[in-house]
């Protein structure tokens, strides 16, 4: 599911703003990012583009169906940093496998460029994080 989910979200990174509806183009611009999802991180490495992005990509707003995959709860779609999203989908879900998550890369990079550096950190966050809450 991972790796097909990795090409929507490829496919969602090449949507142009300008490419939408009134209605999404009123959510994105009403939208408030979080903190770190457009560089505001002071380690954070040099942002190289901005893209739409879906601001919570992970299996629980994916969903499974015998029609495909759905992607659900699209109330942070706003412009940001696409290794974001990639990031989550790697790494939001304890323990992901590093075989997987190279499969994902993969399938990601079939249509998208990956910024390595900034894909790099997004990962280490959440390292962190779930190093953090295992102390707990």
């Amino acid at each position: 599911m991972r790796v097909k989910a990795a090409r929507i979200l490829a496919r969602l990174h090449r949507v142009q703003l300008s490419d939408l509806s009134p209605e999404l183009t009123d959510l994105v611009a009403h939208s408030t990012p979080n903190r770190g999802r457009i560089g505001e991180a002071p380690d954070e490495p040099p942002l190289m583009g901005i893209t739409l992005q879906h601001g919570d990509y992970f299996s629980v707003n994916l969903v499974a169906t015998r029609d495909g995959l759905h992607v659900l709860d699209w109330d942070l779609l706003a412009p940001g940093d696409p290794m974001w999203d990639l990031g989550f989908l790697l790494s939001a879900d304890k323990g992901v496998r590093e075989e997987e998550a190279s499969a994902v890369i993969a399938a990601y990079q079939q249509s998208r460029p990956i910024d390595e550096n900034r894909l790099t950190w997004q990962r280490r966050c959440w390292q962190a994080f779930w190093r953090r809450r295992d102390r707990r």
